[in-house]
């Protein structure tokens, strides 16, 4: 798990559980004759909050998410890449299903061998759909992936803590019809976040650490969250050096969907 403020990767020990709960921004409401009615307020908005205990915690490995809690690392939004999103998808959940894309026609898509996927554009030119999606595996290797149909392409622009691109990364087809296609590349050792752009009939962009192409997911990471909470129960403090708490922590996520 890892936070990520002011260019600074901050490795979070890994919770003994962590929960999540999506809050989508709507409103419900039913007529006398039962008919049901939902509206969404301010558009399509669905944020995230995570719930992340710790069974028993060293003070030692406790004062870094203190300090977040508390401002120490400024009180403005900072990037989360929870537990296993290296194992599911590294965009945020609005990049993979390129709902940030917003001049193109969505559609289901389906491939050769009958799996479908959700979201597909198609874009005549290179079109953004991530902007400093925070990164904290660099120099390792990492596979990017995207359901393409003729030439299409994911390009991926790794960018260093200024926000300058340091080099660029492809996954890319040459033609034929709707199939998954996938590119492992090692991430330069300066990388703390990515950009990334599609062009052609594309869906399902993501990124995975590893050599392996894994099943496609809905992206985990986001762009910004607070701790809002925090709860701390000392467990153990009769020697100063193995001080022991259980801790739950709040983690919201805040801003646009992207």
């Amino acid at each position: 798990m890892w936070l990520i403020s002011q260019g600074e990767v901050v490795e979070i020990p890994c919770p003994t559980s962590l929960s999540s709960d999506v809050e989508p921004n709507l409103t419900t409401s039913a007529s006398a004759t039962g008919y049901r009615r939902a509206n969404h307020f301010g558009g399509a908005n669905y944020l995230r909050t995570w719930s992340v205990d710790y069974t028993a915690l060293p003070q030692g490995k406790a004062a870094i998410l203190e300090a977040f809690t508390l401002g120490g690392f400024g009180n403005g939004g900072v990037g989360f890449v929870p537990t296993g999103a290296e194992h599911l998808n590294l965009f945020t959940p609005a990049q993979s299903l390129l709902a940030t894309v917003t001049n193109a026609q969505r559609r289901t898509t389906t491939t050769a061998s009958g799996v479908v996927y959700p979201s597909g554009v198609t874009v005549p030119e290179y079109t953004a759909i991530a902007a400093k999606t925070p990164f904290p595996y660099k120099g390792q290797r990492v596979t990017i992936s995207a359901v393409t149909d003729g030439a299409a392409t994911l390009a991926v622009r790794w960018l260093d803590a200024t926000g300058a691109i340091i080099s660029r990364s492809y996954a890319k087809s040459a033609g034929g019809d709707y199939a998954r296609v996938a590119n492992t590349v090692t991430a330069p050792a300066n990388t703390v976040a990515f950009d990334a752009h599609v062009i052609g009939s594309i869906a399902a962009p993501a990124m995975t650490l590893g050599e392996v192409l894994r099943p496609w997911a809905v992206g985990q990471v986001a762009k910004s969250v607070v701790i809002n909470s925090s709860k701390s129960t000392l467990l153990a403090a009769w020697d100063p050096a193995k001080i022991i708490s259980s801790k739950s922590y709040q983690v919201m996520e805040v801003g646009a969907y992207e």
